[in-house]
């Protein structure tokens, strides 16, 4: 639970009021059910998001962090340390979310410190988990929690089965999208040569027609969500929106237009 009720508004002082519960509760799961504290995580959704993300920065033992639905907003100091070498940092946030600048900008965020991102889009979402859960938060949860065991095999029968749901996509450009998606899954990432086949497929698909409009629009698309996370004065502000709209109108029917 947490110390501040409704909406979390951040000082030294209340983020200090929820680590105290955060090491409360690692104490009792270390004591009392051998967890290691070196070993712990923290994740939540959208206020735990925001949560997640100041914890991680305040309390360097912690292991990584998930943060869902959320992203990055405030520094927990104003010159942070770099992070210990492949701290492992989940960011999944829905495409429509208002949050998702935040999410983007949790991932320069915590690159910038050193530590290892992954992060997930949810098409169609806005601020909401999907129903039929996260793939790759639940790759990278079997990597992280068994960080000794060799996840190849599993890498393998998810990749055998996921090619062909992906090839079955009717849609040039939703495949194209899903083939972006799966790229840069855990379990992709754990095997080159299978990466390498992704990419062989998602290049083929963008030298279309059909494609190459929406990955020319994506890269549009992207500088503009840079410039967004980038703390853009109000002037910047007002020329992003004009530059959004004018997006939308010239692609109403692209994925990067709706």
């Amino acid at each position: 639970t947490y110390v501040q009720r409704g909406k979390f508004t951040f000082t030294k002082e209340t983020l200090a009021d929820e680590l105290q519960i955060l090491h409360s509760t690692r104490h009792h799961l270390a004591t009392k059910h051998n967890v290691d504290p070196k070993r712990t995580f923290v994740g939540g959704f959208s206020k735990g998001g925001w949560m997640a993300d100041l914890m991680l920065q305040a309390d360097r033992s912690l292991a990584g962090a998930v943060i869902l639905g959320a992203g990055h907003l405030h520094k927990a100091s104003s010159n942070p340390a770099r992070f210990p070498r492949n701290t492992p940092v989940f960011v999944g946030v829905g495409r429509e979310d208002g949050n998702y600048p935040f999410g983007l900008r949790a991932i320069t965020f915590y690159r910038g410190l050193g530590a290892t991102t992954t992060f997930e889009t949810w098409d169609e979402l806005g601020h909401a988990f999907p129903q039929t859960g996260s793939q790759a938060l639940t790759q990278w949860l079997a990597i992280h929690g068994a960080p000794k065991a060799d996840h190849r095999a599993a890498a393998k029968e998810w990749i055998t089965t996921r090619l062909p749901e992906i090839d079955a996509i009717p849609d040039p450009a939703n495949r194209w999208a899903a083939l972006r998606a799966a790229e840069t899954t855990p379990y992709a990432l754990l095997d080159a040569p299978t990466k390498a086949m992704i990419t062989a497929k998602r290049n083929a698909l963008e030298r279309t027609a059909v494609v190459s409009g929406e990955a020319r629009l994506l890269t549009e698309h992207r500088k503009l969500i840079l410039t967004e996370i980038k703390d853009p004065s109000r002037e910047d502000y007002v020329k992003l929106a004009a530059a959004y709209k004018q997006l939308y109108e010239k692609n109403p029917t692209s994925r990067q237009g709706f």
